[in-house]
C-alpha cells in the first residue's frame, strides 16, 4: 500500500494542517490557569479587612503588604495568613468585595481577560487560560481592585449599565422617564427608563396606556 506521505493525493498543506491538530491540544495544555492577574503591576500591594475582637466585640480594620512569595496560601490558614496577613484567614470580611460578592468578581475577570485584559495588568493573554484562579480572585478582593474590574465589567453588559442600556420599568413609585439610581452594593449607577404615564381619572385606578 503507498504510503500517505507519498500520496500524490495528500497536499503538504493538508499535513501541515493535520500536524496542527494534534498539536492543538499540547498548545492548549500548556496556558496556565488563570488570567494573568498582576497586581504588583497595578500597584495593588496592600491588603485590607476587618477583623473582630473576641474579647470586646469591638472591629478594627487592618493592613498588611501581600507578601506575594507565598504561593501556597490556600493550604492552610498559616500560609493564607502569611500571604495576606494576620487575622485575615478568620477575619470578618475584606474592606473590598467579599463573601456572595467574590462569585462577581470573578465574572468580572473573567470578561476583562477577554475585552480589557489592560485592566488585570495581563502582558499575554495567550499564556493563561483565562479562568480566574481563586488565588487570584483573593488578591482583587484583598486589595479591593476587584470593584475596579466589576464597575467596568458592568458599565460594558449589565441592563442598566450605561445610559443607552437603561432598564425599562413602569412603576408609579418611580420618576416618570428616564432616571438614575446607585447600585446597593458596587459603586455604580443604574440607568432605567420608566414608562409609566399616570392614572385615568377613573376609580379604581387605570394606568395610562404605556408610550
Amino acid at each position: 500500500m503507498r504510503s500517505i506521505l507519498r500520496s500524490p493525493l495528500v497536499s503538504r498543506s493538508a499535513l501541515a494542517g493535520a500536524a496542527l491538530l494534534l498539536l492543538a491540544p499540547a498548545l492548549s495544555a500548556q496556558r496556565a490557569p488563570g488570567v494573568g492577574f498582576n497586581p504588583q503591576g497595578l500597584a495593588q500591594l496592600v491588603s485590607r479587612y476587618w477583623v473582630r475582637d473576641p474579647q470586646t466585640g469591638a472591629l478594627s480594620q487592618r493592613s498588611f503588604v501581600i507578601d506575594f512569595s507565598v504561593l501556597d496560601a490556600l493550604s492552610n490558614g498559616t500560609e493564607f495568613e502569611r500571604r495576606w496577613g494576620p487575622g485575615s484567614f478568620s477575619r470578618l470580611k475584606w474592606v473590598g468585595p467579599d463573601n456572595e460578592l467574590t462569585t462577581t468578581v470573578a465574572t468580572a475577570m473573567q470578561w476583562a481577560f477577554t475585552n480589557q485584559p489592560a485592566l488585570l495588568g495581563v502582558a499575554s493573554t495567550g499564556a493563561f487560560d483565562g479562568q480566574p484562579t481563586q488565588l487570584e480572585v483573593i488578591d482583587a478582593c484583598a486589595t479591593g481592585y476587584g470593584t475596579q474590574i466589576v464597575v467596568a465589567y458592568a458599565q460594558a453588559t449589565w441592563p442598566g449599565g450605561s445610559p443607552d442600556r437603561p432598564i425599562v420599568i413602569s412603576d408609579p413609585t418611580k420618576p416618570r422617564g428616564d432616571f438614575s439610581a446607585p447600585n446597593p452594593y458596587w459603586p455604580l449607577t443604574i440607568y432605567y427608563h420608566n414608562k409609566f404615564r399616570g392614572f385615568l381619572p377613573v376609580s379604581p385606578q387605570v394606568p395610562l396606556a404605556e408610550q
